[in-house]
Order: C-alpha cells, then structure tokens, then sequence
C-alpha cells in the first residue's frame, strides 16, 4: 500500500508524462515519535517544473470533480456533461470561465466526431494516449470522475498529470456499496455480487470508459497509436 503514490508518480515521469509530481518516500516523526512511512509530493499546480502554462493568459488546469464542493473554488461543466474544478488560474471571472467553457466545448465536439482529422487539431494526442496507457495499467478506480487533470495550453488540450494513487493497483473495497467498484472487479454492474464473480482488477480493462477515452478508444487510429 505504501509504494502505490510512489511507484506511480515514477512510472508517469519514465513514460513522460508532463507534470508528474516529484515525490518520494519518508519516514515521518512528530515530537520524536515515529509516525510511519509517507510518500512526501509536490502538489499538483502551475508552475516552472510543474504543469507549465500560463493560466494568465488563456491557459487553463481542470481537475474533474464528479460532484464535491468546496466554497473557495470554481467550477464548470462541459458540453458533454463532465464537471471540472478550475485548478488554474486561481480566482477565474466570469469572462475566464466562458473562454474555458468555449474551448473545452471546441475539443469535446472535436473527439465526440470520432473523427482522429478533427480531434488531433484539439487535442495533443501523445498526451491522451500516454494518460490512457498509464491509467489503464495502474487502475486508478476514481480516473474519469475525481482527481483526473487536463489542461489546456496555447488553446490545445492535453491529458494529465497523475494525482491520488493510494486507491490504484487493487487497492479498494470489494464491500463498498458503489457500482463503479463492482465494476471494478466483475466487470459488469450488479447491485449485490456474488463473490465467485470477482477477480483481479489487473484482468479487465477500465480506463476506456473514463472521460473522453469512451470516444477516443472506439477510434482504431487513436487505439493504433496506443
């Protein structure tokens, strides 16, 4: 349990993914008393190092965040329904938030085309496709509803970096009452589960339903190029 933030965050930078938070592992104490062993990181956020853009102007980091609220935060949701946390810039107007919108609508409508002569004009595709493969090996069992970035840079969108890895790799619940952790490991919906039914995580896939990957994994040229 203890190396899943670590062991992810290093593969995402071996792959490239632009980003990728440092981190490493610590053993931790308070007032001389030993606490345990914690993965030490760097927050997800704008900056030289980090995701580089220039939220000032024109470029935007969105957090997808299903449904949680928090007062100090600012949020949108995009033509196809999917709701996103404004991550940067910090303190967005109403005018920032229609540039958001619009840009976010442009590239949405691009992948839902299916069309790669469409989408590849919106999106950076190695981003996707390095996102995909990184989140289709780890498991991360909340990728396409909390804690998923993307970012847009020069009007372009891009896929990542990774953020909160403890529930990846197997790590969750087979008892918490969810469908999407049934899903997890039956790979099919069912209310109460027969525990015959599950099987290693690591088996099925799951990333291909997340976000715009429901689109983009349906189109042979993107999946090629996975």
């Amino acid at each position: 349990s203890l190396l899943r933030p670590a062991l992810g965050f290093a593969y995402a930078k071996a792959i490239g993914i632009e980003g990728t938070p440092e981190a490493c592992l610590a053993k931790v104490y308070l007032n001389e008393e030993y606490m345990g062993v914690y993965t030490v990181t760097e927050p997800v956020e704008c900056g030289a190092g980090r995701v580089e853009i220039d939220p000032e102007n024109g470029d935007f980091l969105l957090e997808r965040n299903y449904d949680r609220i928090e007062d100090d935060k600012a949020y949108i949701e995009s033509y196809e329904g999917f709701r996103f946390e404004i991550n940067g810039p910090e303190e967005p107007d109403e005018e920032v938030l229609r540039q958001c919108g619009l840009l976010l609508q442009e590239a949405e409508e691009a992948i839902v085309s299916g069309e790669h002569g469409k989408y590849s004009k919106k999106i950076d595709v190695d981003s996707f496709v390095d996102f995909y493969i990184f989140n289709e090996l780890i498991k991360d069992i909340d990728f396409g509803e909390y804690s998923t970035r993307y970012y847009f840079k020069d009007g372009i969108m891009y896929a990542g970096p990774p953020w909160d890895l403890d529930l990846t790799m197997g790590n969750v619940s087979v008892e918490k009452d969810e469908d999407k952790y049934a899903i997890y490991f039956t790979g099919t919906i069912e209310e109460t589960p027969d525990a015959d039914d599950f099987y290693d995580s690591a088996e099925g896939k799951w990333a291909e339903y997340g976000d715009y990957y429901y689109w983009l994994c349906m189109d042979h040229w993107f999946m090629e190029k996975v």
